[in-house]
């Protein structure tokens, strides 16, 4: 199995970085040995890194769940003046 960077998101998803060190297999593949490379991605916790904001996805999902709960709210003011 190679070793990949990985970055962990706030919200519990993940993001794959690029190769940081390759196994014996994927090193054969290179070489022109094997007909497949390696299909195993790893991290180490060297190569992983955690940050404190949420994922592209979940980003867009926030601000448009945001976005209806301000209309809602604004609905509701409307109906009480």
């Amino acid at each position: 199995m190679c070793h990949h960077g990985r970055t962990l998101f706030s919200c519990g998803h993940s993001e794959w970085k690029g190769l940081n060190n390759m196994c014996h297999l994927e090193e054969a593949f290179e070489r022109g040995e094997r007909d497949e490379g390696c299909s195993e991605m790893w991290s180490h916790g060297f190569n992983t890194i955690r940050v404190d904001v949420l994922c592209e996805p979940c980003t867009l999902a926030k601000e448009m769940i945001d976005h209806r709960f301000q209309a809602i709210k604004q609905r509701i003011k409307a109906l009480r003046e």
